[in-house]
């Protein structure tokens, strides 16, 4: 049987275990036929601790592509445009952030996040994003679909959650002004987003992500 890791994430670009359970891992890391991981810095971490290769993939949400998800997404409703924010991990300084940039632009502040009070369905959660006149989110899959649905989007870097993710997804495809602190999303010069350029870049990681699995499947 082959067993393969598609796009496994560390989260964090720094090793977080101590030597018994990275030599457990090793261990195990070894039976895998293949191994991909969702960040670049993934790569070194595989090789230096747990001995093996790896090749850095897109994330399977975004190999999908957006027309996968279109059959998903609900009519918007209310003439209303407005800024979705996904917040992961509110605080006062992000909700301060989202509701000076709607005030900015003219648009309504809608801000949700994923806690235990959490209502939002999955469709529903689509259709926020691909609806929406902006997005702000600390979430890396929030992040995902803006690109997806061609939002325009900035990403608070999320250190606690893994900052690195951010990085690897944005700066390949030339948006890595798109991401930052609070402080430093304040002070961008943000320029318009060329998609066409994001998406022929977007398909050649495609290839790229497919190339891995046809060869790891063989």
């Amino acid at each position: 049987i082959k067993k393969i890791a598609y796009a496994a994430s560390f989260g964090v670009d720094t090793w977080e275990y101590n030597a018994e359970l990275t030599k457990t891992c090793s261990k195990y890391a070894k039976r895998l036929n293949a191994i991909s991981v969702r960040e670049s810095t993934g790569v070194a971490l595989c090789k230096d601790y747990l001995g093996v290769d790896a090749t850095c993939v897109l994330d399977p949400t975004i190999l999908a592509g957006a027309d996968a998800y279109k059959p998903l997404l609900k009519e918007k409703t209310g003439e209303q445009d407005y800024l979705f924010a996904y917040i992961l991990d509110i605080t006062p300084e992000k909700q301060a952030y989202v509701e000076s940039m709607a005030k900015s632009k003219g648009l309504e502040a809608i801000i949700k996040s994923a806690d235990k009070n959490a209502t939002l369905s999955v469709e529903d959660w689509l259709s926020m994003i691909a609806h929406s006149s902006m997005v702000i989110t600390d979430s890396f899959h929030g992040t995902v679909f803006s690109i997806l649905f061609h939002r325009d989007f900035y990403s608070i870097v999320n250190i606690a959650r893994g900052g690195t993710r951010f990085a690897s997804l944005l700066c390949p495809l030339g948006l890595e002004h798109r991401m930052g602190d609070v402080s430093q999303l304040q002070s961008l010069d943000v320029t318009s987003i060329d998609w066409q350029r994001v998406d022929r870049c977007l398909e050649k990681q495609r290839e790229q992500s497919a190339k891995f699995l046809t060869h790891a499947l063989k």
